[in-house]
Formats: structure tokens, C-alpha cells, sequence
């Protein structure tokens, strides 16, 4: 493994990286740090606040070329691959930043303005890492709720069908997400489920394609094999993002692979939706299809389709195996998958008070008195000369869920006191109106 390097002035940390910046701390002249970013895999996610507009933002930061292909990816791929080390896929840190920049960018501007999709404002280079700066809205990730076990059947289809919505448009502006994890995964307090990381998936496939790279076809070239390797490299063992046409062929340390492209399918919506059905069963279950423990046996798992029992999926068992499909083609799309989340939700039993104190609990804010209204609050946007960009933009009302009391309304406690005064004051206009007419 070559060693390490780092530009001058530069400090790394214990695994070679770049030490994340201190509380504080003022990035892109713009985002004042408000605590230690924390570490997931090779990625960071922190909060802070824009000193432009007053708001709050989550930073989430991906390490660049440099860092990544010397610490991971520089031991003996070059001879499995049969190529010479100076020809790797390393590319100047500064072309595969830019390049990764304009490619989040991209994806930021076409994001549709759906109320169930986070959005991203910008995309900037700073301490050997991409940092994408998006909203930040009271809520937990997903994978917080999880750690406390499998969520109740038809919460885990609300939370499907929410991201669905996100989906749908998303794949209907051009795009494909390839960020889905119970991390991208946000709950806010009213249950609304919000989908991120849109704009880091972007600038992460950016830097496995390299400056001039594109999205990859349906062959499996060298450099699409590199490609998958630096993206295994920043995922990690993450089987949302490793559908079958995502893992490609075996190869690794054990023989070199030919120089001829391998047949396989291309990455399109289709992975969104397998990335789906694997949530879908991380929710009911409490674990993952496939096993995690490194990216070398989750592909192995993949490729052969050892997938663990959907049986305690209970009646979703049907669209969670369709949606794990080793074939793209056979998966139903993000409208479909919607539709029958609805029928099942159409069944569901009332009351039901799905995050009555879970996620309240899990906030650091203090939750209001009054009733919380299923929209985020914003403002009138304070351009900026080098970033335009101004607060969150506000997310329609919802409707009521079936299944689902709106908090503030009729409590069913009530209900008797009520129904009993009702009938006392029938009882004394009765005797009211009988001692009047007999008088």
C-alpha cells in the first residue's frame, strides 16, 4: 500500500483522513459550524448556520480522491486490474473536486421542489473533502429509530409511500438517487418522512467516475470496475446502495479480470427502487436483507441472491421480494409500489399514533404546546452575491394519513365525559319544558 499523502498544511487523523474542523468553525465563508461533525464510514454530517440568512444547514462532507484512493483503494487493485500503477484511477485531487462540484450542483438545480425531498443548495472543496450544504429540518434520521427495533407495518408503509413521492419525481426530472439509507432518511416530528442526500450521492458517483467520466454503461469495463471500487470505498457495506447491477462481476484479489468488457445491466431508477425494498425490509425486520459485514461478502451475498426470509415482512413479503428482483426490469416502478402501499394503509386501523414520543423524545428542541402543523416554517430568501441561495422553501400542508389522528383533535378519552354531559342537559330541557307546559 503506498502511503498517505496529504497537501501542505494539512493534518490527518488516526485513519489518514483529514481531522474534521472544530465547532465554530467558518466554511465557505459562509457556514459557521455548531458542533464536531460526526463520523459515518468515511463521511462526515454535521450542523451549522448560515451567517448569511440566520438559518440552520446540514453539512455532509465526502472525502476527496487523494485521501480515498491512498488509504483505500491503492493495495494491489492495480495488479488485479493488470494495470500498471501509474496508470490508476487516481485523478488530480483539484479536477475530481471540480468535477464532483458541478455534477451536485447539477443535481441540486434539476431536484423537482417536491415536499418530501430535501433540498441542496451548494457544493464546495474544503479540507480535502466535498461538502454538500442542504437544509437542515427538525427531525431524526431513520437509522435513530432503528436502533430501538422494527417499526409496526403500516408506519414502515408510511414511510415507503413518503419517499415513493420523493422518488417519482426525482426519476421524473432525469434523475436517479442512489443515496437511499436509513441515514438520507429524515423523521420529523409529525411523522412526515423526508428524503436527503441527493446532492452527495451526485458528487460520490462524480468522484468514482473520475473528471471526464459519465454515467456507466451496460458493459463492465476496467474503468467501470475502478468506479465501482471507489464507490465501495465511500458506501461501505450499505446493501440500499448495492443493488445486483451495482455489484457487477466477481473478480477481486482472487483473479485478474479480462481486459474485454464484462456483460451487465446499467444503473438507472431501477436501483432506487431496489434500494426501496431493502429499506422497506430493514424497517420490518430490524436488519438487512443481505449481510454488512464488509462490501466483499455483501457482494458475494448479492450475486448469489442469499437473501434472508421476507417472511416477517407479513403482508408487504410480496412487494419486498418483487422490489429485490436480481433483474432491474422485473421491479415495479415508485407509482405502482405507491399504489398498493395505499390499499394496505386503506386498512389500517384507527387510532394510530405512530411516533406518539419517539421522535419528540429523540429532538433536541422543545416541543411546542400547541398542535404541530405538518409543514416546515420559512422565510423570504436573503440572496447572497457568491451564494444566491436563500431559506428552505416551504413544504405544502399535508392531508391526514389514514390511520392517523391529528394531533389537537377529538381524543378519544374525551369522548365519554362527553356523551354523558350531552345526555344531562337533554335530560333537564325535558323536565324544563314539562314544568312549564303543566304550569
Amino acid at each position: 500500500m503506498r502511503p498517505v499523502t496529504s497537501r501542505p498544511g494539512r493534518t490527518l487523523g488516526p485513519g489518514g483522513g483529514p481531522l474534521p474542523p472544530v465547532s465554530g468553525r467558518l466554511l465557505a465563508g459562509r457556514y459557521r459550524l455548531t458542533g464536531r461533525p460526526a463520523e459515518s464510514g468515511v463521511s462526515w454530517r454535521g450542523e451549522a448556520v448560515d451567517s448569511v440568512t440566520g438559518l440552520p444547514v446540514l453539512l455532509e462532507a465526502t472525502p476527496l480522491p487523494e485521501v480515498v484512493g491512498a488509504e483505500l483503494l491503492d493495495d494491489g487493485l492495480d495488479t488485479v486490474y493488470g494495470l500498471p500503477p501509474e496508470e490508476g484511477a487516481e485523478q488530480p485531487e483539484s479536477a475530481a473536486a471540480a468535477h464532483a462540484v458541478r455534477r451536485a450542483t447539477r443535481a441540486a438545480e434539476a431536484a423537482p421542489a417536491h415536499p418530501r425531498l430535501v433540498q441542496d443548495y451548494e457544493a464546495f472543496e474544503q479540507d480535502g473533502r466535498l461538502w454538500v450544504a442542504g437544509e437542515r429540518l427538525p427531525g431524526v434520521p431513520l437509522a435513530r429509530l432503528l436502533e430501538r427495533g422494527p417499526l409496526p407495518l403500516y408506519r414502515a408503509a408510511e414511510i415507503a409511500g413518503d419517499l415513493l413521492g420523493a422518488l417519482r419525481a426525482v426519476h421524473s426530472a432525469g434523475l436517479v438517487h442512489g443515496n437511499i439509507t436509513p441515514e438520507t432518511v429524515l423523521i420529523c416530528e409529525d411523522g412526515t418522512a423526508m428524503l436527503g442526500g441527493l446532492g452527495t450521492g451526485a458528487a460520490q458517483q462524480a468522484l468514482c467516475d473520475g473528471p471526464d467520466g459519465g454515467p456507466p454503461g451496460p458493459g463492465w469495463t476496467l474503468a467501470r470496475l475502478r468506479a465501482r471500487d471507489v464507490r465501495a470505498a465511500l458506501a461501505g457495506p450499505c446493501a440500499e446502495r448495492w443493488a445486483p447491477e451495482q455489484v457487477g462481476p466477481a473478480g477481486g484479489d482472487r483473479v485478474p479480470l479480462p481486459r474485454q468488457p464484462l456483460p451487465g445491466e446499467p444503473v438507472g431508477p431501477a436501483a432506487d427502487c431496489w434500494a426501496v425494498g431493502v429499506l422497506l425490509f430493514r424497517m420490518l425486520t430490524g436488519r438487512a436483507p443481505f449481510p454488512e459485514e464488509d462490501v466483499g461478502v455483501l457482494f458475494d451475498a448479492v450475486r448469489a441472491r442469499r437473501q434472508a426470509s421476507a417472511k416477517a415482512c407479513g403482508p408487504l413479503r410480496p412487494l419486498v421480494e418483487e422490489l429485490l428482483h436480481p433483474d432491474p426490469a422485473a421491479r415495479p416502478d415508485p407509482a405502482l409500489v405507491r399504489r398498493r402501499l395505499a390499499e394496505l394503509l386503506a386498512r389500517a386501523p384507527e387510532p394510530y399514533d405512530p411516533d406518539a414520543s419517539g421522535v419528540a423524545a429523540l429532538l433536541p428542541a422543545v416541543r411546542p404546546a400547541g398542535a404541530v402543523e405538518r409543514r416546515r416554517r420559512g422565510g423570504a430568501p436573503v440572496p447572497h452575491p457568491d451564494h444566491p441561495h436563500g431559506p428552505p422553501r416551504h413544504a405544502r400542508p399535508g392531508l391526514l394519513r389514514p390511520g392517523l389522528l391529528r394531533p389537537g383533535l377529538l381524543r378519544p378519552g374525551l369522548l365519554g365525559p362527553l356523551l354523558v354531559g350531552g345526555l344531562m342537559l337533554v335530560v333537564l330541557l325535558v323536565l324544563l319544558m314539562t314544568v312549564l307546559l303543566a304550569g
